[in-house]
């Protein structure tokens, strides 16, 4: 695989319209997605727990983002025990292949920028400069550990 230099993933300018109404959709598609809620995932396995963690807006600590099955020591323990038995496989598999893995995350990020940005600004309040830096860098990390 050969990657073309390293570039950092440019910000959004949101006084261009067209990126504002992005944002503005994607604000309203995660809205619609608020408290839902989320299994545990180990493995190949979706586990739903009676016991829920919630994550509150702070802008509007009444909303209730989404709600995910709590983990008790038994889920912590599988969870450890699956990723053991995966690293067995997992530490095979050349570096440029896993590489690959990582430009393919960066790729889906930068897809979904607008909605990974809308999630921060709604579960952690953060401002939509500062939500699109956090994808962005989050988006320059894999791209800069690919290479």
């Amino acid at each position: 695989m050969s990657l073309p230099p390293f570039r950092q993933e440019p910000f959004t300018d949101f006084t261009v319209a067209a990126n504002r109404t992005a944002m503005e959709q994607a604000l309203a598609e995660v809205r619609a997605r608020f408290d839902t809620h989320y299994p545990l995932i180990i493995g190949d396995q979706r586990i739903t727990t009676e016991e829920t963690i919630t994550s509150l807006n702070p802008a509007a600590p009444d909303t209730s983002v989404g709600r995910v099955s709590a983990a008790t020591a038994a889920h912590v323990e599988l969870a450890i025990e699956t990723a053991t038995r995966a690293f067995a496989s997992w530490r095979m598999v050349p570096a440029v292949e896993r590489a690959g893995y990582l430009v393919r995350a960066a790729a889906e990020m930068r897809r979904r920028k607008f909605e990974l940005a809308a999630w921060l600004v709604c579960e952690v309040s953060k401002s939509w400069p500062e939500a699109d830096a956090d994808v962005a860098e989050a988006i320059d990390f894999c791209e800069y550990y690919a290479r």
